[in-house]
């Protein structure tokens, strides 16, 4: 979980706002915060085939009044210069490796077929088949969580000048 400094005085701001204005002006300053942090994310998140950090999205959820900006993977993006989704990536179902599997641990397994008798895979340019293989596991990189905690003052920044700019044009001239 990260915390935000300040967002109290943030937070009395927003309550004070009339309800028509507060659903404008909110998803807006969640955009504006969260533009910052995932172009962050986009710079931070490993190189696997490059097409990881084009697949991170910006997504504007509503909770209760609030507008809460949601960074992720837009599974149904396609990689640019492609026509459409190309198997590929960890599952061969897309271009990108799905984000879970690259931020968060994987312990060491067993991959095993599901469909088929064998595994085929490509290594070195050699097709290889085997009943099964051994996944080492990984650390996990914590990209977007490194991204959020780097940004967070920019990104409250931010937020706080595009509320007062939509309060501004609210007040009319």
């Amino acid at each position: 979980m990260i915390r935000v400094d300040g967002i109290e005085e943030t937070a009395a701001a927003f309550d004070a706002l009339d309800k028509k204005v507060r659903r404008r002006v909110l998803p807006k300053v969640a955009r504006a915060g969260g533009a910052l942090q995932l172009k962050e994310a986009r710079r931070t998140v490993p190189r696997v085939n490059r097409h990881l950090a084009s697949s991170l999205a910006l997504v504007i959820r509503r909770y209760a009044g609030a507008a809460v900006a949601v960074i992720g993977q837009d599974t149904n993006k396609v990689p640019r210069g492609k026509k459409r989704k190309t198997a590929g990536g960890i599952s061969g179902s897309g271009a990108a490796a799905p984000i879970h599997l690259v931020e968060n641990p994987v312990r060491p397994h067993a991959i095993r077929p599901t469909s088929a008798t064998q595994l085929r895979f490509t290594s070195h340019g050699q097709v290889i088949y085997a009943r099964r293989v051994q996944h080492p596991g990984h650390r996990g990189t914590s990209s977007l969580a490194r991204a959020a905690a780097s940004t967070q003052g920019t990104a409250q920044a931010a937020a706080e000048r595009k509320l007062a700019e939509e309060l501004a044009k609210e007040a009319g001239p």
